[in-house]
């Protein structure tokens, strides 16, 4: 189909990923030496404060809730609605990834044991990846990507990964490893979707909610 594949302007270069955010991801937990596996170490119990405003999972359900009610308003047919239907094929991603990832790998919470290396455990334990930094992070890339380079006053949506994943491992839901992957895999499927000049799931909706339903008001 035509204009369905990845898109590149002319006199675009590809878009990469973040690099900057990956290396961040990466080096997030840096500097512990005397952790078990020199990352994860337990972290002391704060749900309080700031951090009350990242709980799971009224966190990413309020982002979803904002993603997804603002695609179906303003369609595909603008740059901020296609921005925004890349985000929701993002999420989709990025669930099907961490699921499984999590029912693989099968890790311990911080909460239900304090050895990190707790893994292939029972489906009960599913700490690794963390699905809340994730589909944090597959929101706001293709934000980021689409509208960074002339619209500078998003990037303080970049703020939200870290905080997520600070606070994931405050409430000890997760490991300092288990949010690293989470954001990775978030930002890969944010980048992956944004390549796609039609998004995936908008192309399965009726023509009317394409348009938007703004244009039925």
């Amino acid at each position: 189909m035509a204009g369905s594949g990845p898109r590149y302007a002319e006199g675009m270069r590809r878009p990469r990923p973040p690099l900057a955010a990956l290396a961040l991801v990466l080096l997030a937990g840096s500097g512990r030496a005397h952790c078990p596996n020199w990352v994860d170490c337990p972290e002391r119990l704060g749900t309080g404060g700031v951090w009350a405003l990242a709980r799971s999972p009224q966190f990413p359900e309020a982002l979803i809730g904002v993603t997804a009610g603002g695609a179906l308003w303003t369609g595909d047919r603008s740059r901020l609605g296609r921005t925004l239907w890349q985000a929701v094929d993002a999420l989709a991603v990025s669930a099907v990834a961490t699921t499984g990832l999590k029912v693989t790998f099968q890790r311990a919470r911080p909460r239900q044991s304090d050895n990190p290396n707790v893994w292939f455990s029972g489906l009960h334990h599913q700490s690794f990846p963390s699905g809340d930094v994730s589909a944090t992070a597959a929101l706001v890339t293709p934000v980021l990507l689409e509208y960074g380079r002339d619209r500078p006053w998003v990037w303080p949506l970049a703020a939200l990964v870290p905080f997520d994943m600070v606070a994931r491992t405050r409430y000890k839901a997760h490991w300092w490893t288990d949010v690293s992957m989470g954001a990775l895999v978030g930002i890969g499927s944010g980048w992956w979707a944004h390549t796609w000049s039609a998004p995936v799931i908008v192309r399965l909706l009726p023509g009317g909610l394409r348009v938007g339903l703004a244009a039925h008001f």
